[in-house]
């Protein structure tokens, strides 16, 4: 008898539940829906693979980089699909990553730090919120973060902290700001394998049942994308609704903070 991948991928997924609820969690897999929610990063470079992320079925949402050669174009068709779209905006890290024209640093002086922040929103076309790419240095600045926060409150934006350091200040500054803002759970594709995406999404799908809502972070990688093609449809029989990240904030800001970090 031959058993589809759809079929296969269910039953990794349930284990996955069950292995994680049996360290600890005692909760029944038939409570009402939780929510997840799924932001892909780093959009703008490959077209072709943007272009695959818009055509997931959930409401996904779409983290653009500005400077990237296809931003503009990703975000209309984001915003044409009824799709949210972020910026994805560059800030130091401790790795020592090359720069890019807009990311934010400990140099710039207040001006030129907000000047920044204007361009490279002004570059990403819809977006209603900002997320951290790289920014394992900057993230861990008061003084930065401060400026930003206030100046995406005035903005009327939220803020997602990517949580690329565990020394991070940025969700802590956003909510003393009044600012909305969330954090990032799991970090779906650091391992680019179909077995390893299937494990981080179960681990994302246990924090949505335990906590109510779960916050994932992907990237558009080929396998990232074949995965989600496959699994998202899914997610309603295992009572997972997929919501926008917007929608997602306001449970997050009762969540306490994840403890997962990755090198950039």
């Amino acid at each position: 008898m031959l058993i589809s991948r759809s079929a296969v991928l269910r039953a990794m997924l349930w284990l996955g539940l069950l292995v994680s609820l049996s360290t600890g969690s005692t909760i029944a897999l038939s409570n009402p829906p939780a929510y997840l929610a799924i932001i892909i990063d780093d959009l703008g470079h490959n077209l072709s693979n943007g272009q695959r992320a818009v055509r997931l079925s959930s409401p996904i949402t779409y983290a653009v980089l500005p400077d990237s050669i296809h931003a503009e174009t990703i975000s209309h068709l984001a915003h044409a699909s009824n799709k949210e779209v972020m910026v994805h905006l560059p800030m130091t890290n401790h790795s020592n990553f090359p720069d890019s024209p807009n990311t934010l640093n400990e140099q710039q002086a207040g001006h030129e730090f907000l000047d920044t922040v204007a361009r490279a929103i002004q570059q990403v076309p819809y977006a209603i919120g900002i997320n951290n790419h790289m920014g394992s240095r900057l993230t861990e600045q008061r003084t930065q973060m401060t400026w930003l926060m206030q100046d995406l409150k005035k903005r009327d934006m939220f803020f997602i902290d990517s949580r690329t350091t565990p020394a991070t200040v940025a969700e802590q500054i956003a909510i003393e700001t009044n600012l909305k803002a969330a954090h990032r759970d799991v970090f779906l594709d650091n391992t680019r394998s179909y077995e390893a995406i299937s494990a981080a999404f179960a681990a994302a799908v246990h924090i949505a049942k335990t906590q109510g809502s779960a916050l994932v972070i992907a990237h558009p990688y080929p396998i990232t994308l074949q995965f989600l093609e496959e699994t998202l449809p899914l997610m309603k029989d295992m009572g997972i609704e997929i919501i926008r990240t917007s929608e997602l904030v306001s449970f997050q800001l009762s969540q306490p903070t994840s403890t997962q970090t990755v090198a950039e």
